[in-house]
């Protein structure tokens, strides 16, 4: 494999982070459009079937996280083969946690978010 191939292979691959995320967020957002707007007239089934639509959804993008920086690390592993030069994987690591942790809060947030929806205080 020659170096332009493994840059390919990193570039194809951050492509489909990028694209992954704007998929993220879109879902989330129709989650959140959702909660807010019927939210409080679902019935229960109803906002236990979004829900698990919603979770299983998110546990997909999350679970893409990690197998889309395992290829990155794959492939900077092969680049650094080649080229003789070491890339740090703390870096590569800490990207997929923090990556993963932002979806996770973001995804409990929107439960949040719904469950206040449905359960709001007196005022």
């Amino acid at each position: 494999m020659t170096l332009y191939e493994v840059g390919d292979l990193i570039n194809s691959t951050s492509s489909n982070v990028i694209a992954a995320q704007a998929i993220f967020y879109t879902t989330i957002t129709a989650y959140l459009v959702v909660a807010y707007s019927v939210g409080k007239s679902l019935t229960t089934y109803q906002v236990a079937f979004i829900n698990l639509a919603f979770l299983i959804a998110m546990t997909t993008g999350v679970m893409g996280v990690f197998a889309n920086a395992s290829l990155i690390a794959e492939y900077n592993s092969i680049r650094q083969g080649l080229i003789e030069q070491r890339v740090p994987e703390v870096f590569d690591r800490a990207w997929v946690i923090t990556s993963a942790a932002v979806r996770v809060v973001m995804i409990l947030g929107a439960l949040v978010f719904m469950w206040q929806v449905r359960h709001p205080k007196a005022a």
